[in-house]
C-alpha cells in the first residue's frame, strides 16, 4: 500500500503558492513543499475556455495527512474550488521515507485549538490572510487596467464594497454582542435588494478616486475591524456564536473576490 504522496495545487499569484507552501510544513501537514512555475494553464471558468499563468505548489506528506492538508490549503486558496490533486510515491530512498515520517509525525504532538483564545487568534489572523490575498488580486487587477464593465465590479468597485461593509461591521457586531437582535429579513427579496441598495452607495461614495485611494480606505476599514474584534470577549469567537459564524462567511465573501479579481486578469 502507498504510504507517502505529493499533494499538488495551482495559484495564479506566486504570493499565495508561497503562503500555502510554507503553512503546509509549518503546521506539519507535509515535510517539504516546493513552488514552481510560472505555468501556463487552460481551462473552463463560467461558460468560456481561460489560458492563465499559475504557479504550482508540491508538498511531500504521508498519505494518512491528506485531509489535513486539503483542510489547510483550501482555509488559505484564494480560489472557490482550488484543484487540489494527491500522488502516490511509489518508490524512493527509505531514509527519505524515514525523514518524511518523523518531520510529519511531529504534528500530532502538537495541541489543537481546544480554547476559545486560540480559536480568537486564529480566526483573526485568516482574516488577515484572505485581506491581504484580496489587495493583492485587487492591486494586480488595477494594474493590468481592469475596470468596471457591463456592471461587473472591477477592483476600486470590490474594494469600496469590502471598505463599506467592514465599516458597517464594526459598529453592528458590538452592538449585536450586547444583546441587539440582528437585522431580520422578511424575504431573500428583501435581503438582497437591501445589500444591493448598500453596495450602490458604497460605490457612489468613493466617486472618481483613485485606486490608491480607494485601497487606503480599505487598509483603514480593515484595521478599525480587527481592533475591533480585538477587543471582544474570546468567547465570542466558538462556533454556533454569531461572532464566529459573522466571521466565517465574511472570510469566505474575501477569498471569493480574491478569485473573480484573480479571472479578471485574464
Amino acid at each position: 500500500m502507498v504510504q507517502f504522496i505529493d499533494v499538488r495545487t495551482a495559484t495564479a499569484q506566486k504570493e499565495d503558492a508561497q503562503k500555502i507552501a510554507k503553512a503546509l510544513v509549518d503546521q506539519r501537514c507535509a515535510a517539504s513543499s516546493q513552488v514552481s512555475g510560472p505555468i501556463e494553464s487552460t481551462y473552463w471558468w463560467k461558460g468560456k475556455m481561460v489560458t492563465a499563468e499559475e504557479w504550482v505548489v508540491t508538498a511531500k506528506t504521508r498519505l494518512e495527512l491528506y485531509q489535513k492538508a486539503e483542510e489547510l490549503i483550501r482555509q488559505l486558496h484564494p480560489y472557490k474550488e482550488p484543484g487540489i490533486t494527491a500522488f502516490p510515491i511509489v518508490a524512493g530512498s527509505p531514509s527519505y521515507f524515514q525523514w518524511i515520517s518523523e518531520e510529519t509525525a511531529m504534528q500530532e504532538t502538537e495541541p489543537p485549538l481546544h480554547n476559545s483564545a486560540d480559536r480568537k487568534e486564529q480566526i483573526i489572523r485568516e482574516f488577515d490572510n484572505v485581506y491581504e490575498q484580496l489587495v493583492r488580486a485587487a492591486t494586480a487587477a488595477a494594474k493590468r487596467g481592469v475596470e468596471i464593465q457591463n456592471g461587473e465590479w472591477g477592483p476600486r468597485e470590490i474594494l469600496a464594497h469590502i471598505a463599506g461593509w467592514a465599516a458597517q461591521a464594526t459598529t453592528q457586531l458590538p452592538q449585536v454582542i450586547k444583546g441587539l437582535p440582528p437585522i431580520a429579513y422578511a424575504s431573500k427579496a428583501q435581503h438582497a435588494g437591501l445589500d444591493e441598495a448598500a453596495n450602490d452607495e458604497f460605490i457612489a461614495l468613493i466617486g472618481n478616486q483613485a485606486f490608491e485611494d480607494v485601497l487606503n480606505i480599505a487598509h483603514k476599514t480593515h484595521l478599525d475591524f480587527v481592533s475591533m474584534l480585538r477587543t471582544q470577549d474570546k468567547n465570542n469567537f466558538v462556533p454556533n456564536h454569531y461572532v464566529y459564524d459573522r466571521m466565517k462567511r465574511v472570510i469566505e465573501h474575501h477569498l471569493q473576490h480574491a478569485q473573480e479579481l484573480d479571472q479578471l486578469c485574464y
